[in-house]
């Protein structure tokens, strides 16, 4: 977050996608105002809503994470004739950035690993939320 900017404000500069594609596509898509929606075999739909809390979060660990810098395209270290592309896109103020592997689980590089972590985290804590939120109705 800058200077003189409100949290609102900073949520809605950032927007993070993770997909996977291989014999079917799958991910999940983060939006500025933490409208969040999973993807399966292409079809996006709403999931559930974050709180700026848990947008702030994200926001910080991909300002920290040094996720700006890593190469656009990550090699597996061993070949592999076919197989997952998985693929991390984020937007964050003026920056955008894509970071694309083949073969390579978001687990085995550190990164990847933590934003992966993170997301799961996030949404899973809204998922739940959503769900006490249900059972006191």
């Amino acid at each position: 977050m800058t200077t003189g900017e409100t949290e609102e404000e900073a949520a809605r500069e950032f927007e993070l996608e993770y997909v996977v594609r291989g014999r079917r596509m799958w991910g999940t898509r983060v939006h500025g105002d933490g409208q969040t929606e999973e993807a399966s075999n292409g079809e996006w739909q709403f999931l559930v809503q974050l709180d700026m809390a848990e947008l702030s979060a994200l926001r910080e660990l991909v300002e920290s994470s040094g996720f700006f810098e890593l190469p656009e395209e990550i090699e597996p270290e061993i070949p592999v004739a076919d197989g997952s592309m998985l693929s991390w896109t984020v937007a964050l103020g003026d920056r955008r950035h894509s970071v694309s592997a083949l073969n390579v689980t978001s687990r085995e590089h550190a990164v990847l690993a933590k934003l992966d972590e993170e997301l799961q985290r996030v949404v899973g804590e809204a998922l739940n939320r959503e769900a006490d939120e249900e059972e006191e109705e």
